[in-house]
């Protein structure tokens, strides 16, 4: 008599390799999520820049916060992936000069993964004069991924 079916050694052994895998699966995936905010993170940068540019462009000063640039320089101000704003802080020289500088970037913590991007960045600490209206200057020191024009 022939008995048909699986042992349960051989079924545990099958869950295990089983749960193995989605285990890396799952892995895989989360640094991959880390990575695409990372990459929408330094994107945004990028557009909030070029927006201030055309801001520059056309009123010959940068302005003292990243709202004034909606929706004439940009359609909308974007949010960080984690909800919070970008840092921005218009500068300028002297108390009296106009603001033709500013320093841009992430969030405290910056970007989540270690980066080739993050060795192309300002790197910048505080410098120049706050423009009045403009918020606090921050620390730039890596991993916060961030712009500066000097005034």
């Amino acid at each position: 008599m022939t008995k048909k079916g699986f042992t349960l050694i051989e079924l545990l052994v099958v869950l295990s390799i089983i749960s193995l895998l989605a285990s890396l699966v799952v892995n895989s995936m989360s640094d991959t999520r880390k990575k695409s905010r990372d990459v929408k993170r330094i994107s945004d940068i990028r557009s909030l820049e070029n927006a201030l540019h055309l801001y520059q462009l056309q009123n010959n000063i940068f302005p003292s916060a990243l709202s004034s640039l909606a929706p004439t320089f940009i359609s909308a101000i974007p949010i960080d992936p984690d909800g919070t704003s970008y840092r921005y802080a218009a500068l300028r020289l002297t108390t009296s000069a106009p603001c033709n500088g500013y320093h841009l970037g992430t969030r405290a913590t910056g970007l989540e993964t270690s980066s080739v991007v993050l060795s192309t960045d300002a790197d910048a600490t505080s410098a120049g004069t706050l423009c009045s209206g403009s918020a606090a200057n921050f620390a730039g020191t890596d991993p916060v991924y961030d712009k500066y024009v000097a005034p």
